[in-house]
């Protein structure tokens, strides 16, 4: 699969309708350029303190699980997350399965 692609229109483009154009990246590429997920995402990011970056990532776990039970890949792997709760998200098996899926989906784009 290929890179992330940072060449993209990324205020005018919406993942959510064009999962095609989405490249899985590392760790938080990504995170701050697509939307819909970035504006439902980043609000809920925060780690200020200990307490709050507890709630937070308890949060933004809970998108990435809503994400998985609405077959929303793309929303599932821009639910960024805390190293602890990444830890979970990326041994979930649902979303190993999506995962695979949309590359194989869309490896013809490449």
């Amino acid at each position: 699969m290929r890179a992330f692609d940072y060449d993209l229109d990324y205020k005018n483009l919406g993942f959510r309708m064009q999962p095609e154009l989405y490249r899985v990246g590392r760790g938080e590429q990504g995170v701050l350029l697509v939307e819909p997920y970035k504006s439902e995402i980043l609000p809920h990011w925060r780690f200020a303190t200990p307490h709050i970056a507890i709630e937070s990532s308890e949060t933004i776990y809970q998108m990435f699980l809503d994400y998985l039970a609405d077959g929303d890949f793309v929303g599932a792997d821009m639910a960024h997350i805390f190293k602890q709760k990444w830890d979970l998200c990326r041994e979930n098996k649902a979303y190993l399965t999506m995962k695979a899926e949309h590359c194989e989906r869309y490896k013809e784009f490449e």
